[in-house]
């Protein structure tokens, strides 16, 4: 897989214009020959690429980032920052795979190039999957403008847009293609952070992890902050987990926004569309420690989950051993905590995406 990317400063072939701030397993760098490492430093015009179960993640000299998934490869074509005006000009092709690209403080003036289509940017966040015949962008915050042969559209943050030849259009949500490579993408390049994303979320996860360690079914809660990382326990909560996993593919808390937060305590969802089929309680003798993640139910029948859940902010004792306990969030909890108490309505951050990784 190819993609042609941008250099993000006005810079001679050589230069460092960027840095991999993350790298997993197998990264090369092409016309060095080498494989890369955290802290390379990358050039104008380099070759990056990654493998099967690889992933990077790069920051550019004006912060903006990009995130590879495997088997892909970027081109650091031509892009210039320009620190005193506080702008990045320039575009970058896009040949094939999945990239994440959030742009930083720096007004954007770009255009990406794909085989069905152009998207100018002018500062936004989105997820990109590009094969020979098709282009699909999800947005996570911002706009862009995409132009084919089918015509020119505004996809706004959480909207989903395809492009096809002469076939394009909005999607009601992502496309399960576009769900399982973002997800593998996001799994991938938080493997590097799980051990101290483990220590950083206090006993819960030492609690936890000794029990859960063999599991590797993950979810992936997309917020504007970040990625949440979650780990699923079929150990102890095994009906729940299979039932969630099910309205997770079915698209069941895409753009679902917390109904109710409580800085401190905790974060719960409102109930998915379809979520009708009650869950049986597992309850077990897992604490509800900071990253814990609960099923919500009516406080008079302990049966009658069916797919609104929690996620605990802080210790919350008067939970234990009263909600089934099915995850624990292993990355991503300081997004968690950013979000803001609610009053008279949701929460407008929303579980953009929630999808299975691997």
């Amino acid at each position: 897989m190819a993609f042609g990317l941008f250099c993000t400063a006005p810079t001679a072939d050589g230069a460092d214009i960027g840095v991999a701030e993350k790298v997993v397993k197998q990264v090369i760098a092409r016309s060095l020959n080498k494989r890369l490492s955290k802290g390379d430093g990358l050039a104008f015009n380099e070759v990056v690429a990654t493998e099967g179960g690889s992933a990077i993640e790069i920051v550019f000299t004006d912060d903006s980032r990009l995130i590879l998934g495997e088997d892909a490869e970027i081109i650091l074509d031509s892009m210039v920052y320009e620190p005193h005006q506080g702008t990045v000009k320039g575009t970058f092709r896009a040949i094939s795979g999945v990239l994440r690209f959030k742009s930083a403080e720096a007004r954007l003036d770009m255009l990406i190039n794909t085989p069905s289509g152009t998207i100018g940017i002018r500062g936004t966040e989105f997820d990109l999957l590009t094969t020979p015949t098709a282009t699909e962008i999800s947005m996570l915050e911002g706009t862009v403008e995409v132009s084919s042969s089918a015509g020119t559209a505004t996809v706004s943050s959480g909207q989903t847009y395809r492009m096809t030849g002469n076939a394009s259009g909005f999607l009601n949500s992502p496309s399960p293609a576009m769900r399982r490579a973002s997800a593998r993408m996001l799994a991938l390049i938080n493997q590097s952070t799980d051990e101290t994303a483990k220590t950083d979320t206090s006993t819960a996860s030492a609690s936890l992890s000794s029990s859960a360690s063999t599991n590797t079914e993950r979810l992936i809660m997309d917020l504007a902050g970040g990625a949440v990382v979650i780990e699923m326990r079929p150990d102890i909560a095994p009906k729940t987990v299979a039932r969630m996993r099910e309205l997770v593919q079915q698209g069941a808390f895409d753009g679902l926004p917390f109904q109710y937060v409580s800085p401190g305590y905790v974060a719960e969802t409102a109930l998915p569309a379809g979520a009708k089929q009650a869950i049986p309680a597992e309850f077990s003798n897992q604490p509800f420690e900071p990253g814990t993640l609960g099923m919500s139910r009516d406080a008079k029948n302990p049966g009658s989950a069916t797919g609104k859940f929690f996620i605990t902010l802080g210790r919350a004792k008067a939970l234990d051993r009263k909600y089934t306990v099915w995850g624990k969030v292993v990355s991503g909890l300081e997004h968690l905590k950013k979000l803001k108490a609610t009053k008279s309505s949701p929460v407008r951050e929303t579980i953009m995406r929630m999808s299975a990784g691997n």
